[in-house]
């Protein structure tokens, strides 16, 4: 965790005359429970003493910032050789044939959206979130 707090600390950081500042260290770990657990974000902020609004923040800043890294970590086979290779490494693992990678999803509950509800309606009438996990071998996306 400490390295991944330094390289998005110049994201998170925030320059205030008020009191009280959320650090980066607070936010990172506020985010990655919010990630692990999807509870609810006012539950989750009186555990750690802050409110729902600082977890918002704190979980969309982190988003962005990680959103930022992602090209450093994440990559996708960029041309034929890199395709081949990593098809001939899935089909090894896995007994795949032609796959490049793979794609799982989970629904999170949220707090109906007060605009446009509809859109986070899933098949089972529950109010939800969908976040997407793509990965290959070598490389892994989460949407």
């Amino acid at each position: 965790m400490e390295e991944l707090q330094k390289m998005i600390e110049k994201d998170l950081s925030r320059s205030t005359a008020r009191l009280h500042v959320v650090s980066v260290e607070t936010q990172l770990i506020a985010a990655v429970q919010f990630y692990a657990t999807s509870s609810f974000q006012g539950l989750l902020g009186r555990s750690c003493g802050l409110s729902q609004g600082a977890i918002s923040h704190s979980v969309n800043d982190v988003t962005d910032a990680l959103v930022k890294l992602a090209p450093t970590f994440i990559k996708f086979p960029a041309d034929n050789h890199a395709v081949r290779a990593t098809k001939q490494a899935l089909y090894q693992m896995a007994h795949f044939p032609n796959i490049i990678g793979a794609i799982d999803g989970t629904h999170v509950p949220i707090r109906a959206p007060a605009a446009n509800e509809d859109v986070c309606v899933n098949r089972k009438v529950s109010i939800q979130s969908t976040f997407k996990l793509c990965a290959t071998q070598t490389w892994c996306s989460l949407t």
